[in-house]
């Protein structure tokens, strides 16, 4: 497995691409999976949208979904996208996306509490999470 202590010190911010200020790399839930895919050579589309646009990044995942370029997975593999429903008022929508890294764990990024290694078959991620995908395909649209 690749060396990520340094991504699990990083902090939160919306549209966060791992820039450095005050000696903390800056992400949000997406930069933060781009950063982890990244650490195990495979590098994944940036979409660039706000995370807090639950609908938006729904309607994109869903895209991405059934462009064939994410494979969906009957069990996580590392590394592989872990695909999330956390929005309270959006229920139905993917709006949170972590990267499962082995062992059990994924890494995700909360907005307020900052990078999270955590359990996906424990409470509460085991809810929220829908489904996994591998990357298989290219960035060029």
């Amino acid at each position: 497995m690749p060396d990520l202590l340094d991504l699990q010190a990083a902090q939160f911010r919306n549209g966060g691409r791992g820039q450095v200020v005050g000696g903390y790399h800056q992400f949000d839930c997406w930069g933060l999976v781009m950063a982890v895919f990244d650490r195990f050579g495979v590098a994944v589309p940036d979409f660039a949208r706000s995370c807090w646009d639950a609908e938006g990044n729904h309607a994109v995942y869903r895209d991405e979904a059934e462009s064939g370029r994410w494979l969906k997975l009957a069990a996580p593999e590392a590394p592989c996208l872990v695909v999330m429903r956390t929005h309270p008022l959006a229920p139905e929508a993917c709006n949170h996306f972590g990267v499962y890294i082995g062992g059990g764990k994924m890494l995700h990024m909360r907005d307020e509490v900052g990078v999270k290694l955590d359990a996906v078959n424990e409470r509460p991620w085991k809810r929220f999470i829908l489904e996994y995908r591998r990357w298989n395909g290219n960035t060029s649209r």
